[in-house]
């Protein structure tokens, strides 16, 4: 499960329902606004058998780009985005790393920022984003 506003990917033991850590993502300031930071994630469509990556949608910051429909410095928004990642499972650890960008730039808003990730019907992982102002995206 996800921890939004924490920022950690927690798996749940479905035996005895305890839970630990796997991932804890390094978040920007946001204070206000709601639905950013960590938002939705799936399992790539071979976990388990040689691709143990789950792929996670998150906000971010991004200091060397500006979202042109927020021009006002000011804004914290105004370097605030959405991306996907994937990272590595390590089954004996139990823990994720190699964080990897996957698609970045995603414009983000004060609020209804959204994502979800899914395995698509030919097997290939898919997301979809959407941010208040800016109409929805769909990767791939």
């Amino acid at each position: 499960m996800t921890e939004r506003t924490a920022g950690r990917l927690i798996p749940v033991d479905p035996g005895n329902s305890s839970v630990r850590s796997a991932y804890e993502f390094t978040l920007p300031p946001i204070t206000s606004g709601t639905q950013t930071k960590v938002m939705g994630f799936a399992f790539h469509p071979q976990f388990g058998q040689g691709s143990d990556q789950p792929f996670v949608c998150l906000t971010y910051m991004d200091e060397a780009r500006t979202d042109p429909s927020r021009s006002d410095k000011a804004d914290s928004y105004c370097r605030t985005f959405n991306k996907v990642v994937h990272l590595d499972y390590d089954q004996a650890t139990g823990r994720l790393s190699h964080l990897i960008d996957v698609l970045t730039g995603i414009p983000a808003n004060n609020d209804q920022n959204s994502g979800r990730t899914r395995k698509a019907p030919s097997s290939t992982p898919g997301a979809t984003l959407s941010a208040g102002h800016h109409p929805q995206g769909c990767w791939p």
